[in-house]
């Protein structure tokens, strides 16, 4: 019998010894599958921090027409429309300027 229960002991120690190669096996799959996550995550934020730091300024722009004015700003003026086209334009500059930029650093 004790030969017995020897062998039945070592197999034993080997199945405990495979049962905890395989919990740290998947645990550290499971740390490479929560880095990923977080990677997917991040580059995430960071396309919506870019779309915002794009959009901020226009934004600005945009609130300073939106406001109650008793007299609308260029109204006045001989040609009313070219002060109008002119801010768009503006606009339209600085986002080009931004996401070009971004695209440069090779952040979007």
């Amino acid at each position: 019998m004790r030969i017995y229960f020897r062998n039945l002991y070592e197999h034993i120690i080997y199945i405990v010894d495979l049962i905890e190669t395989l919990r740290d096996i998947l645990g550290s799959t499971f740390d490479i599958y929560l880095s990923n996550q977080g990677n997917k995550l991040n580059n995430i934020v960071k396309t919506l921090t870019i779309i915002s730091v794009i959009f901020t300024p226009l934004n600005l722009i945009a609130s300073f027409f939106g406001m109650n004015w008793m007299i609308f700003p260029y109204t006045n003026d001989p040609y009313p429309y070219v002060g109008f086209f002119s801010v768009i334009a503006a606009m339209v500059i600085i986002a080009v300027v931004l996401f070009k930029k971004f695209k440069k650093k090779a952040w979007f």
